[in-house]
């Protein structure tokens, strides 16, 4: 029978087995029935499950003796009077399925009225993972996102499971082998989107998994043009550092400069392309330079590095170079790398080519 469709009393009365009224008289009447925490007639609820359940009952010719609550006609308790004729009780732990919730009003002649009936169903949360891209992933404009998920139920059955972008739906689900769902979708302008995934199962009940974020967004590029690679300083030089950067789908927020891997100052430039840094107090050696540029999306790309020497000849690809057993980045160890060889005060050293790649410490011992 449809939930919301109403028992007669008599038939109540033989469900509920409860005895209807054998004299005459106006009957108590049960004026109304709701349940005050949250579930309304027709309610999907989530258990186990515990809610209120309140009736106000009156009686023209006498009064109530009591307010006895039924679900699916096993009494729960009597209620509790609370003034002006307002009986509540509290069922905890509802168990899973549908649940029909009815009142009975018995007055001091021990005649009874039955209430309109409040129909809810109680279901177990599903449990819903997207298990990949991971949060954070970046994808350029337009370009297919593949997603996957794993959703499973207590009763064993998903009906769909739907994936939203921003709270709007970019899809339904297509499922594989045992509890996984796919889709594929794209996002054609650039942004952070919030990706979650709601499953629904038998009972229409919804499970919302924990939302990870995309990124949606094209790499900047960045060069450094000055200085040219190779350069050589003297010392207690300033070095202007210069880079141009620029990105198809989001402005440049910043550039930031690194020597031999740290820090060495940052640049922003709202006007044009090109990030200029000063750089003060420079150390003598062979200094490897780069530039990393991050966009308003907090998008990075770092630029080809360029090798500087202060007070320091650069070597050139295909010199010997003498250094200790640590291999800098960029140098590849020599077939003769095994000699030990002395030169001045440097000893237990080995020998390496540098390969294409600039170096960035020159170390003795």
């Amino acid at each position: 029978m449809p939930h919301n469709q109403r028992l007669s009393r008599t038939k109540l009365a033989q469900i509920l087995r409860v005895t209807l009224p054998l004299k005459t008289g106006p009957l108590p009447l049960c004026l109304e029935m709701s349940i005050n925490r949250g579930p309304a007639d027709g309610a999907l609820l989530v258990g186990p499950a515990t809610f209120t359940v309140s009736a106000d009952s009156s009686d023209t010719d006498g009064s109530i003796n009591k307010v006895d609550f039924f679900d699916n006609g096993e009494l729960v308790a009597t209620g509790t009077p609370s003034g002006n004729n307002h009986f509540f009780v509290t069922e905890q732990n509802v168990s899973f399925g549908p649940h029909t919730l009815i009142a009975v009003a018995t007055d001091n002649g021990g005649r009874q009225n039955v209430s309109t009936a409040i129909n809810v169903i109680v279901n177990g949360a599903a449990n819903v993972t997207i298990t990949s891209p991971s949060s954070g992933a970046l994808y350029a404009p337009g370009a297919n996102i593949s997603m996957a998920v794993n959703a499973s139920h207590p009763s064993g059955i998903i009906n769909k499971v739907e994936f939203f972008s921003n709270g709007n739906s970019v899809g339904i689900g297509t499922p594989e082998g045992s509890d996984r769902y796919t889709a594929t979708f794209s996002i054609a302008e650039p942004g952070i989107y919030s990706i979650a995934a709601v499953a629904s199962d038998s009972s229409g009940i919804t499970t919302t998994s924990t939302a990870i974020n995309l990124t949606v967004d094209a790499l900047p590029t960045i060069t450094i043009d000055s200085p040219v690679n190779g350069t050589v300083f003297p010392s207690s030089t300033n070095i202007s550092v210069t880079a141009t950067a620029q990105s198809p789908s989001s402005p440049i927020a910043r550039v930031d400069f690194y020597a031999n891997g740290d820090l060495i100052g940052s640049a922003t430039n709202i006007v044009t392309n090109r990030f200029i840094l000063t750089w003060r107090h420079i150390p003598n050696g062979i200094l490897s330079l780069t530039a990393v540029a991050t966009d308003t999306l907090g998008v990075t790309a770092q630029s080809t590095g360029i090798t500087i020497g202060v007070n320091t000849p650069v070597p050139s690809p295909g010199e010997f170079i003498w250094f200790d057993d640590t291999l800098p980045a960029g140098a590849i160890k020599h077939a003769d790398g095994e000699r030990r060889l002395v030169l001045g005060q440097l000893e237990s050293c080995r020998a390496f080519r540098l390969g294409r790649t600039p170096i960035q410490k020159l170390w003795a011992t």
